[in-house]
């Protein structure tokens, strides 16, 4: 099997004082999360003076970068070993999804959310991160390639998909453990394989270009007699008793977080945005918390209630699965995306909050299964895993986009939505 491209090694001249540093600086990071992660207490928990910082790394900006480099690095070493270790594999493919489940589930997972926002607020972590996903794509490639023999950019483009749904399910499993991964990803196995860029049996003209959409006249159209009479998932309002004064608290929110980011958004700059006192906070919401909380589910709410009602309204003439799929368009490089990677970390602490968080998925999930079964015409309960593989798909570009908003993704959609058909019209 050929290796992907070697992982440099950030950390191989580096003094022991700030091995310890970073050390210290990632158990806090993993344990308690990026905003513990002070001068003072990853200092303090290495033995070192708060001068360490400054000998060793210059300022507090170069030791995060440091620390990302690091991480980032030992990950992308931890993966080619397990690449090396298919080598010997009879079936490479299947033990390349085992391996990506025992990551998702790992315990760095949540080390890498929190250090997602970081590096997307930093022009030089956001570089780096974009090319640490580009290196994940080779190395799925590099199985890929092993395992099938149809064409190169098809191949490559397969890749990309995996990459895309594998971080996404990592997203949605840190905060939600009890996500069953063990369907999700055996149905992704299963078409990996059946794949014709697997095969080989794609046409030489389809197969080097992203896949085309069908023409209308091969689409499965929603039979008006079945479909549509699925009984809409329902998303209730968080705002629905709240006045206006409070909403007014919830939209500062909103438009903080976006602007600054999690750092900025304090009880006072929410009130202070709103012209309101900051008894406000507690009188409508408890606490912050429950503004956090409020803030989040009125925009899930917006969004899956007019997704909804967008796909309740389709004619018969309307390609369900192509409005699925341009939603998913724009909501990966929709500029609140920023945004929701930086509070999954932060909710994902919050036990009150992690609940809700896990709740909201759930809601984007039957969104998806919803349209789904419209398209195909089966029960929404027999959907669920390729609406949770879809959704993924969706989280993991966004990340891409997000580190690299230049990312050629159409492709990465293209196929997925190729996949996806075929995966309704054949267990239909």
């Amino acid at each position: 099997m050929e290796q992907p491209t070697s992982v440099r090694d950030p950390l191989r001249e580096t003094p022991a004082g700030a091995r310890r540093l970073l050390d210290e600086a990632h158990r806090i990071l993993r344990s308690k999360g990026a905003s513990a992660c002070t001068v003072g207490a990853i200092t303090k928990a290495a033995g070192l003076d708060k001068s360490a910082v400054r000998y060793y790394f210059g300022n507090k900006d170069r030791l995060v970068v440091s620390l990302a480099d690091a991480i980032l690095a030992a990950d992308g070493a931890d993966e080619q070993r397990s690449i090396a270790e298919l080598a010997l594999e009879e079936d490479p493919l299947h033990s390349r999804i085992e391996q990506q489940r025992a990551r998702i589930t790992g315990p760095d997972a949540i080390t890498f959310l929190e250090l997602v926002p970081v590096m997307l607020r930093h022009d030089e972590l956001r570089r780096r991160l974009a090319d640490w996903l580009r290196h994940q794509c080779e190395m799925e490639y590099t199985v890929l390639a092993r395992c099938g023999d149809g064409a190169d950019r098809r191949l490559r483009t397969l890749a990309s998909v995996v990459q895309a749904i594998v971080t996404g399910l990592l997203i949605e499993s840190v905060p939600d453990p009890s996500l069953d991964l063990g369907p999700v990803l055996r149905l992704l196995l299963s078409m990996l394989r059946r794949d014709p860029g697997m095969r080989g049996d794609a046409p030489a003209e389809a197969a080097a270009e992203a896949p085309a959409r069908p023409a209308t006249s091969d689409r499965r159209s929603p039979d008006a007699s079945i479909p549509r009479r699925l009984e809409q998932p329902r998303v209730p309002d968080p705002l629905n008793d709240v006045p206006e004064s409070g909403r007014r608290l919830v939209r500062a929110a909103q438009r903080i977080l976006q602007d600054q980011g999690w750092a900025a958004l304090s009880v006072s700059a929410v009130t202070s945005a709103a012209g309101l006192d900051k008894a406000a906070v507690s009188y409508y919401f408890g606490d912050k918390a429950g503004l956090v909380s409020a803030m989040v589910e009125s925009v899930i709410h917006d969004e899956n209630v007019d997704d909804i009602a967008r796909f309740a309204r389709l004619s018969e003439a309307e390609d369900t699965l192509e409005v699925l799929f341009a939603q998913h368009r724009r909501a990966a490089s929709a500029p609140t995306v920023l945004a929701y990677f930086e509070l999954i970390p932060q909710l994902t602490r919050d036990s009150r909050l992690r609940e809700r968080l896990v709740g909201w998925s759930a809601w984007y999930r039957e969104v998806d299964a919803y349209a789904l079964a419209l398209h195909s015409g089966r029960p929404m309960s027999s959907v669920t895993d390729l609406a949770t593989l879809t959704g993924a798909l969706g989280d993991g570009v966004a990340l891409r986009l997000a580190a690299d908003p230049d990312a050629d993704v159409d492709g990465t959609f293209s196929l997925w939505e190729d996949m996806v058909r075929r995966e309704l019209s054949s267990s239909s």
